[in-house]
Parts: C-alpha cells; sequence; structure tokens
C-alpha cells in the first residue's frame, strides 16, 4: 500500500476514535462536567428537598421504601427501569397511587456508553412507552441514566420525548455492598438541605436496600425536626413540564458515579 493509503488509513481511524469520544466521553463532559442542560439541585428557598430512588421497581424494596416515606408525610421520585416496570407494573401503579413520582431510568441498566445511537433513541422510546401503557398514558418528566453516564444520542433523543435529563447533588453510597448503617446515616444527615436532589436506591443485588430501608426512617425525622420538607422533583422544581432546566454546577472530585 503506498504512503497516501496508509496516511489515508490512519486519518479515518483517527477520525472514527474522535467521533466515538465526542458521543460518549464529549458527552459526559458536556453533561456531567460543566452541567449544560441537566439538573443537579432544585431551588433553596422553601426548605424542600427532593429524595430519588434508582433501579427499581423492586417488589419487596420499592413498596418498603414507599411505606416508610408515606409514614413521614414524605413523597419521592421514583426513577424505574422499564423491563422492570413490564415485569412489576402493579409495583409502578403502586408508586403513583401513593403520591410519589415515576421517573425513567432508562429500559434497562446497560451503560449509554456501550449503546449505538439508533439503539440508544429505540431503547428510550420503548422505555417511554412502557411507563405510558402502565400509568394511563402519564409521561415521565424526568430521565436519569444508568450510571449517570450519557451519550449525544440518548440526550437528544430525551428532550425530544419532553425528557428533563437529571443527576444528583448528593449521593449516599447505599449502592455500595456492604455499606455500614452509620456511614450510610452518616451521608444521608449531610444531604438534608434545601435545593438537594439525593440519589439513593430501591434495589439492588440481593437485600443491598436492606440498610437503607433501616436508616431512611431516621432521616426522614431528622429532616422533619429540621423543618425540611421531603417532596418529589417536579414540586421541588415547581416543574410544569416546560420550563428550561438550570444550569448544573459542575461535578467535584470523589462525587459518585454510579446510579
Amino acid at each position: 500500500m503506498s504512503g497516501t493509503g496508509l496516511l489515508l488509513m490512519g486519518l479515518a481511524g483517527a477520525w472514527t476514535a474522535l467521533a466515538a469520544l465526542s458521543y460518549t466521553v464529549g458527552a459526559d463532559v458536556w453533561y456531567r462536567g460543566l452541567g449544560c442542560g441537566v439538573i443537579r439541585e432544585g431551588p433553596g428557598a422553601g426548605g424542600q428537598l427532593a429524595l430519588t430512588f434508582d433501579d427499581g421497581p423492586d417488589p419487596v424494596w420499592t413498596a418498603r421504601i414507599a411505606s416508610a416515606l408515606e409514614a413521614f408525610g414524605a413523597r419521592g421520585t421514583f426513577f424505574v427501569l422499564a423491563s422492570g416496570a413490564r415485569r412489576h407494573p402493579a409495583v409502578v401503579r403502586r408508586l403513583l397511587e401513593g403520591g410519589h413520582e415515576v421517573a425513567l431510568h432508562g429500559y434497562d441498566h446497560r451503560p449509554l456508553w456501550l449503546t449505538g445511537p439508533r439503539e440508544s433513541c429505540r431503547r428510550l422510546f420503548e422505555a417511554v412507552a412502557v411507563l405510558e401503557s402502565i400509568l394511563d398514558g402519564q409521561r415521565p418528566r424526568f430521565f436519569r441514566p444508568p450510571w449517570g453516564h450519557f451519550n449525544l444520542a440518548a440526550a437528544r433523543c430525551a428532550r425530544e420525548l419532553g425528557l428533563r435529563l437529571v443527576l444528583w447533588s448528593h449521593a449516599p453510597p447505599d449502592w455500595r455492598a456492604r455499606t455500614p448503617a452509620g456511614e450510610l446515616a452518616r451521608h444521608l444527615r449531610e444531604a438534608l438541605r434545601p435545593g438537594a436532589i439525593v440519589d439513593l436506591h430501591d434495589a439492588g443485588p440481593g437485600d443491598r436496600p436492606l440498610v437503607l430501608a433501616e436508616v431512611l426512617p431516621e432521616a426522614l425525622q431528622l429532616g422533619r425536626s429540621r423543618g425540611l420538607r421531603f417532596v418529589t422533583l417536579s414540586q421541588l422544581l415547581h416543574d410544569d413540564g416546560g420550563a428550561a432546566p438550570r444550569r448544573a454546577r459542575p461535578i467535584r472530585q470523589g462525587e459518585a458515579t454510579h446510579t
């Protein structure tokens, strides 16, 4: 092969690599790093904050966590996986009947970095359709991708579907295996501040949500004693379905990248 041919092949390879980096890493820099078009916290006025829960619905833990919230007059936002919602539609309806909000975490927990543009959009559209069918035509308002990682296609398609992109201001380590109850309780106490969007999990391998279920009532009681109100994301953001997202602060060193 001639030198020109090798050069062209090298340029093509470099262009392909650059496009792949832009699609994945570039999207994360834009949305996670710079916080452009992503919600990570709400207004600080009013003493309100939002507890959000990823990875459900779980037939055991989702209902238990929802009941704990309701015992303190609190409401949460549950970012569900459509594949799980399809298996457990009654759990999703129970959330709505309890005054909680149902949002979208994805069709399943496959990272968007491993999903091409066409497949990313197809799975998002299918996930929204699944939730609409369970919730009598009601469409979720918010989308948080698995692990908090974006790609360009999914972000664009989410906006086309009217979904607002959400991450978090605090992510207590309930997703880690064997997190001690005292450590999780401490992280929850630190997260209790007006405007916070707290990322938690109502599902996981084995009985991983057990520790959260044990320490959540204490956090709810503490929040209430501080005059805080636990509300849904829509309530926290005064969301009418059309407001522009706040520009989020950049992600800080050491903050979790799991969910």
